[in-house]
């Protein structure tokens, strides 16, 4: 009897352990979310008032740098002809790092001349580094200049980014 008993309270045990590692990924992978949806918000909300700063691009990298790289960027600018916007990550970003000691990667926001603002918490979630999908991926000089950078329609890369 006490062996059956046993037996039973092994399984009990392994159940309840297994029932609490899938609680925590699905509380992490909410947390993920949260953060996601946030963050996809702040972006889209910028987005809606400025627009891609390509002048920045070609200071810092280059004039062809994006045309290179097809768009992909690690670094978003973003500017409203006044004030600059800068959507990058921050921190370690390898993925062994423990996020839960909040040293692991992060989103920063900078406005110009202010300090960063971190918009994702480290210790909730662990992220990659980000990676930025230009389109179109020239200012509208570049596209002028060579027209291959947009084999369809000159118009639907210019006018629609």
């Amino acid at each position: 009897m006490t062996v059956i008993v046993g037996m039973l309270g092994v399984l009990l045990m392994r159940t309840y352990v297994t029932m609490t590692r899938i609680a925590f990924r699905v509380q992490q992978e909410k947390q993920v979310t949260e953060q996601a949806v946030m963050l996809t918000q702040v972006v889209q909300n910028l987005a809606d008032k400025m627009t891609i700063d390509y002048a920045r691009y070609t200071t810092e990298f280059g004039t062809s740098h994006l045309t290179q790289m097809s768009g992909l960027v690690d670094t978003l600018y973003l500017t409203d002809g006044i004030e600059t916007v800068t959507v990058e990550t921050v921190g370690d970003c390898q993925q062994q790092v423990a996020y839960m000691t909040g040293n692991g990667c992060a989103v920063a926001l900078t406005y110009t001349g202010q300090s960063q603002i971190i918009l994702t918490q480290t210790g909730r979630a662990n992220i990659t580094p980000l990676t930025f999908k230009i389109i179109p991926y020239a200012a509208a000089d570049d596209y002028f200049a060579d027209p291959s950078l947009c084999p369809v329609n000159l118009g639907s890369c210019l006018y629609h980014p």
